[in-house]
């Protein structure tokens, strides 16, 4: 219980701070602009490919206000999109039923990516640089190329506003959870520049009270659950005259973490994993982009961006929970080194009032090196060191017009290519059909219909055990309807169907290799409500609805696991007039189930959860503002995958001032 006192210290401390506050006052903050070179789609208001699209947008002040430290804590009340976390530890975006795979993450428009198995680490993205997130699904634009089938996630970074700013603040959490950040910006008519870091330690998460201790785990901290994370970002914009703009960004990140062990391990339980003690020892990575955007003449535009990415890691999978002997089977350890290389060139041109074509052309090569040894079944230690890489190349046509007030539409086509060792090259197209309407005065319309397709990854191509260098590409036809209605008291109103059937997944069974076979359907509607009735208030509701089908011959499953069948989310933001920013939130998740491993295949369902996070900020002297906060405030105990306890309640608090 000492851990909970300790946090109740903590509120108190923080509370007493604010409320002795004694006049109003006002942040001396400043807005930040977005990063508009790492957009890649732009579109004239009203039109293109995102009015066609379902976006949510996310911004950096929604961000700060949720108390989000790292970009999978800013994502969890998009509609459709679910954040679990499995055996890996790792955070998994996963939306309307894709995994992380078939998410497109995209920083300034450049793909953040393992090229290995072609998912991604959110909490390497630290907030502290985000300006704004878009998550688009349904009809996306085909100027993002292959992949995205789930959906496409754009992080779009800030620069300065005019003059010169910045930020320091600093957060304390139970059981020694400490972080920090920086900014700092200048910019006057031709230069803007944007420079943060950012650093968050972690020693371990907190299980709930509730929580039964196992001979895995005890009540108190979860084990191997401690993290830390190191971020520098810097963003330089130059823009010589009125027609040209150039950009250049770099990023750097080190770090490591624990994946915490099943706990529920039980040889009579056909559903409990055995547990596996992984930890990523060392994390360093880098990204750096080059962008321009000329206007050539009026109807011209000429955009453009060059990328390097690299990220090095060090994983080891250990014999028990001392994290210090690889002696038996099953072991290893892994260093590798994943990296990403490409340029994205786009054409514009304005035709006509309202219509714009655009030509796209994308040339990406990723690679993967691995070496390290692993443990066999006879406790004998083997070498490996293999090195692979793939090149992708897209062609894309969009054509986006508004042909009225009340009326436009987008057409694009794509064709991708994947230039692979063995096997034959693949080939594959895409595109994208849609419409808006604003049928009255506060009411729109949007429909499209898509095809999307994903190449496969380097694991599935070239594992030494499964790979099959053969595979086809995934494809996904997608169908959606969206209606947004303006209502009275200052309430807006959304709701998007969509139906989405995938074809030639690949999947493996048993000891088999990769093949493409899987057939899963998709289908569910998406509800947003938001109003704004009340002076300095805002009331958010969303609930999803997603059924998975798995249609593919002699399955043993009708539905597909870890896929929530209900999400509903209610965030409500005061501010008060004495300068306190007062957020509370509530994040239900029901009705997702899971297999085991036997033949004939059985099926279990997760437990429903509910969690309630909270968040004070007051504003002290000019600039100078203390906040606190309780994630988990009602100690839910939960899992989102079996075995795999989630924290329990966790109080924080910190400090920030600004310039």
């Amino acid at each position: 219980m000492m851990k909970k006192y300790y946090g109740l210290q903590l509120f108190l401390m923080v509370m007493i701070v604010g409320v002795m506050s004694p006049l109003p006052v006002e942040s001396a903050e400043q807005e930040n602009q977005a990063y508009e070179l790492g957009e890649i789609v732009v579109s004239a208001p009203g039109s293109g490919a995102e009015s066609v699209a379902n976006v949510t947008r996310i911004s950096a002040k929604e961000l700060k206000d949720m108390g989000a430290r790292t970009l999978d804590e800013g994502l969890r009340f998009v509609p459709g999109l679910n954040v679990r976390v499995g055996g890996s530890g790792t955070p998994r975006i996963d939306i309307r039923g894709f995994k992380t795979r078939h998410v497109l993450l995209l920083l300034n428009g450049v793909p953040i990516k393992n090229t290995y198995d072609d998912q991604f680490d959110p909490t390497i993205i630290p907030i502290d640089y985000i300006q704004e997130i878009k998550v688009s699904t349904g009809g996306t634009s085909q100027l993002y190329g292959s992949g995205g089938n789930g959906g496409v996630i754009n992080i779009i970074t800030k620069k300065s506003a005019p003059g010169v700013h910045g930020s320091i603040s600093g957060e304390a959490a139970e059981v020694d959870a400490y972080s920090g950040r920086a900014t700092v910006s200048a910019a006057d008519e031709k230069y803007n520049a944007f420079v943060s870091g950012s650093l968050i330690d972690r020693r371990a998460l907190t299980v709930s009270d509730d929580f039964e201790e196992t001979s895995e785990q005890d009540n108190d901290l979860r084990e191997n659950s401690d993290l830390k994370r190191g971020n520098l970002f810097a963003g330089f914009e130059y823009a010589p005259d009125e027609i040209t703009s150039l950009g250049l960004t770099f990023n750097y990140l080190n770090g490591e973490n624990g994946a915490p062990a099943v706990t529920n391990y039980d040889k009579n339980d056909t559903f409990a994993k055995k547990p596996k003690y992984d930890r990523t020892d060392d994390i360093e990575g880098y990204g750096t982009q080059f962008s321009f955007d000329r206007k050539l003449s009026d109807c011209l535009d000429v955009r453009g961006w060059g990328y390097y990415n690299q990220q090095d890691t060090e994983d080891n999978r250990y014999d028990d929970n001392t994290y210090t002997s690889q002696k038996k089977k099953g072991a290893y350890r892994q260093k590798a080194t994943t990296d990403v290389a490409g340029a994205n060139l786009q054409v514009s041109c304005n035709i006509a009032d309202n219509q714009k074509t655009t030509l796209g052309l994308i040339m990406e090569n990723d690679g993967w090196d691995a070496n390290g040894f692993s443990i066999n079944k006879k406790n004998e230690s083997e070498s490996f060191d293999t090195e692979s890489d793939v090149g992708y190349y897209s062609g894309v046509l969009e054509y986006e017009a508004q042909m009225t007030d009340q009326f436009g539409m987008i057409i694009g086509a794509g064709f991708h290519t994947m230039d692979k060792d063995g096997g034959d090259n693949a080939d594959d197209y895409s595109y994208v059909v849609g419409a808006w309407f604003d049928l009255l005065e506060g009411t729109r319309l949007t429909t499209s219909h898509s095809r999307k397709i994903r190449f496969p990854s380097i694991k599935q191509l070239y594992d030494a055990d499964n790979g099959n260098p053969d595979l086809d590409a995934e494809n996904t036809i997608n169908y959606e309807v969206g209606l947004e209605q303006a209502l009275p008291f200052q309430t807006g109103f959304s709701i998007t169907a969509y139906r989405i059937d995938a074809k030639d997944f690949i999947e493996r069974i048993g000891d088999d290799i990769y093949r493409n076979y899987e057939k899963y359907r998709f289908q569910g509607f998406e509800v947003g409500l938001e109003n704004r009735m009340v002076e300095n208030l805002n009331v958010r509701v969303a609930y999803s609805f997603l059924d998975s089908e798995d249609r593919s011959a002699n399955t043993g499953r009708d539905q597909l696991q870890y896929r929530p069948e209900n999400k509903f989310s209610l965030e409500s933001t005061y501010v008060f007039p004495f300068g306190l920013t007062a957020r509370a939130s509530l994040l239900v998740v029901t009705d997702q189930v899971f297999y085991n491993d036997d033949t004939p295949m059985e099926k279990k369902e997760l437990n429903d959860y509910k969690v309630v996070d909270v968040r004070l900020s007051q504003n002290v002297i000019e600039g100078f503002s203390v906040y606190m906060g309780a994630d988990n405030l009602l100690d839910e105990n939960y899992e989102q995958s079996y075995g795999l306890p989630q924290p329990g309640r966790t109080a924080y608090a910190g400090l920030e001032y600004t310039f």
